[in-house]
Parts: C-alpha cells; structure tokens; sequence
C-alpha cells in the first residue's frame, strides 16, 4: 500500500453549536477552543495556532472590518513551525511558547484581542486554526521517514518517536499539508468545527488513524456537538 498526501482533503467533517453567552472574545472563543484540544487529545499536537482577528459586533453578530495586525500565530518553539521567527510577516502577532495547551490559547486569544473597542464592536477570532500539528503515527513504521506520494511525487517526512509511540510533524519537508487539519469558524449564526484529512494514513477506510480520527470526532459531538458529515 502506498501512502499519499492529497492537497483537497481526502474526508471532511463539519460539527456545529450556538455560540457562548460571553460578551468578550477569549469567552466567544472557548468553545471552538474547548472542542479543538478535545478532537486532538491522544491524536495530535498543535505546533501552531492561528488567529483571523475581525470587529464583531454583539448586538448582530456581524463582523466588519478588521484591526490591526489581523493575523497572529502562537508556535511551538524548536519545532518546524518555531521557525516563524524567520517567515511569520508580523513580529509583532507571533508568540513563541514551550507548549500549546488549552491556557496557552486563552493568553494568546486575549493578547490578541486586547484592541480597544471601536464604535460598539470588539475585535475577536473569527478564524482559529491548528496551523501545523505533530500527528500520532497509528501503524508500525518502520525506519526514520514515513513516505508518501504527492503532487510533486514521492517524498519522505521525519518520524519521531518517544515513550513508544511515533509521531510526523507537518506542513514541513515539502508537504503543503498536516495529516488532519483543524479549524474554528465563528460565523453570524453558529460556531463551526471543520475537521479535514489530507494524509491517507488518517482518512483511508478500516486503518487505525483513521479510526482514531473518528473516535475524535465522536468525542466532539459527545460534547455538545452537531455533527454534519
């Protein structure tokens, strides 16, 4: 069998809520946040979270325009996505941290929120995003590169192992995309969960990492949920 990587995701899923009744960004957040760790809890670790800042306003949910930096990213240091200090635009919206956990993401939405408000409205993440995650390798691997076929043709990406399990961090070593892909919309009506899988080893039928991503899924919609397969 060979392995491959696929820029469109190769099985999707959609999982939806109503929003918090918080009237402040890092509350309005918590729940996408909340669902994010909880899909990636024994699957994945985030190496990169990003956030799409907009002015929100509470009273219609709309959001209009957008302050300034609008794009910020909290990466994992010495890691491939700790690198941003070179490639991230915006010194200013990067935050490098030792680990991403659940409080690491509240301080981070918070600093990024920190604008002051402007004609009623404050500045929220209307996009949160797992921009690169170390992602747990559910088969026997054998040797040091996991290969896989891609646009470009084969290639190989680094395994790492420790206390018995191994793992691949991407993007990275010219794959364009992470194994699973997870992101947090907040739109006018609900919140929105999109779950994407870009690596065949974590969306084919019947494999173990596949099977992992769907007991992650149904652990999300176990917790308040909707889910839109």
């Amino acid at each position: 069998m060979r392995d491959y990587e696929a820029e469109s995701p190769l099985r999707t899923w959609l999982l939806r809520r109503e929003h918090s009744d918080a009237n402040d960004a890092v509350g309005l957040a918590a729940p996408a946040l909340d669902a994010m760790f909880l899909f990636a809890e024994d699957l994945c670790e985030p190496l990169a979270l990003d956030a799409e800042m907009g002015w929100l306003e509470l009273d219609t949910f709309f959001f209009h325009g957008h302050p300034q930096p609008m794009e910020w990213r909290l990466a994992r240091r010495q890691q491939p996505s700790g690198r941003d200090r070179d490639t991230w635009p915006l010194p200013e919206s990067l935050e490098l941290v030792d680990r991403i956990d659940r409080a690491a993401a509240d301080r981070f939405v918070a600093r990024a929120s920190a604008h002051r408000s402007r004609f009623g409205s404050i500045a929220c993440p209307a996009l949160l995003a797992f921009a690169a995650v170390r992602a747990r390798l559910f088969e026997p691997a054998e040797g040091d590169r996991l290969v896989l076929l891609r646009k470009e043709g084969s290639g190989s990406i680094e395994i790492q192992r420790d206390e018995g399990r191994a793992w691949v961090s991407a993007p990275g070593d010219g794959f364009i995309t992470a194994p699973v892909e997870i992101h947090a919309k907040l739109t006018r009506e609900l919140l929105e969960i999109h779950l994407e899988a870009h690596w065949s080893p974590w969306s084919q039928e019947g494999r173990p990492g596949t099977r992992a991503v769907e007991e992650a899924v149904a652990r999300v919609a176990a917790s308040g949920w909707e889910l839109d397969e």
